[in-house]
């Protein structure tokens, strides 16, 4: 009897240790949990906020405009930053009198924290796999503003927005 029971406790500890090698694989490869750092998102985000980012959103795929993405960028080391994608490769972007245009066109973004106070950037084309990144927050942000545009390989994933409803 006492051989049997130790054969159960050898199963389930064998059974618990893979299944918890499947789970901790699905979290650092599949999707990973990220909390919001900072003001440059608000309204969209606030400071502590939890969320997941999609680590495989882009593997096959580009991201598209208004995605909220998770990347690095050298100037922040290992930091991830979080923003929305505001052009992607072959569009034109440029700030002319505190408005933001995207090929020529001014971007409605409701999504926005009160009017953008910025300098003016001239046209900038994206080339392959070049992203132009801003926070929601735009008077509080880095972004592609300060930093340049970022590459699609520096992107870790789309953050995966709660349900609203």
């Amino acid at each position: 009897m006492e051989v049997d029971n130790v054969k159960k406790q050898i199963y389930e500890f064998i059974k618990t240790l893979i299944i918890s090698v499947i789970i901790a694989f699905f979290i650092t490869r599949i999707i990973s949990p990220v909390v919001i750092y900072g003001e440059s998102m608000v309204p969209t985000f606030y400071h502590g906020e939890r969320y997941f980012v999609n680590k495989l959103a882009y593997v096959n795929k580009s991201p598209e405009r208004n995605d909220i993405v998770v990347f690095t960028c050298d100037k922040y080391g290992n930091k991830y930053l979080i923003k929305r994608v505001i052009a992607v490769a072959g569009d034109v972007v440029a700030i002319k009198n505190n408005e933001l245009y995207v090929n020529n066109k001014k971007l409605n973004e409701p999504y926005i924290n009160g009017p953008m106070i910025t300098p003016d950037i001239d046209e900038i084309v994206l080339k392959d796999d070049e992203i132009f990144v801003m926070g929601d927050n735009r008077n509080n942000s880095s972004d592609s503003r300060h930093f340049g545009v970022i590459m699609k390989d520096d992107i870790v994933g789309k953050l995966i927005l709660k349900n609203t409803k």
